[in-house]
């Protein structure tokens, strides 16, 4: 249930007024922390994002992303594509170095990771649930839905997540 209202969130935020992300919110996403590089693979000057983690992706990384589905991962082009307001928050909000940092430390899940490994467990849930509120200027949730932690997985850092025991550091 909480992911159909997370992906409902980034499609409507596409259809209210989107429009192509502007040279300065441009400029500051690119300089966050890690964004000089793609997330995943360390290709430099990515042009491609990951509103879902608020991450920028080379061509190659943002193809294996949209093949995770955008229950997942939703992929736009920093250049081509149009962004709502809620959008641009989101990737104002998160920067390469903060995901991947929280994945590892929270997650053991290392920057070259598999994307369907790094991406698509609780933990990762959490981070999205975390960027999400964090951009919207509520407070960071403490715990996973019960339902979004489900019998996937039984590691410790999804026993973790379900106890709110992971933070989110800045």
């Amino acid at each position: 249930k909480h992911r159909h209202q997370y992906n409902q969130f980034l499609f409507q935020s596409t259809t209210m007024t989107p429009t192509c992300m502007i040279p300065g919110d441009q400029i500051a996403v690119k300089a966050l922390p890690g964004n000089q590089i793609c997330a995943d693979c360390g290709e430099a000057h990515p042009t491609w994002c990951s509103v879902s983690f608020g991450i920028l992706l080379c061509l190659e990384c943002s193809g294996k992303h949209r093949g995770l589905g955008v229950h997942v991962s939703f992929v736009r082009s920093l250049d081509m594509d149009s962004f709502s307001d809620k959008q641009v928050q989101i990737m104002k909000a998160g920067g390469n170095e903060q995901c991947n940092t929280y994945l590892q430390k929270e997650g053991n899940l290392e920057r070259t990771t598999p994307a369907k490994v790094k991406y698509d467990n609780p933990v990762a849930e959490f981070y999205k649930l975390k960027l999400k509120a964090r951009a919207e200027g509520r407070p960071e949730p403490t715990e996973l839905p019960t339902k979004a932690t489900n019998a996937k997985s039984s590691s410790s850092a999804s026993k973790q997540v379900a106890r709110g025991q992971i933070s989110f550091a800045n």
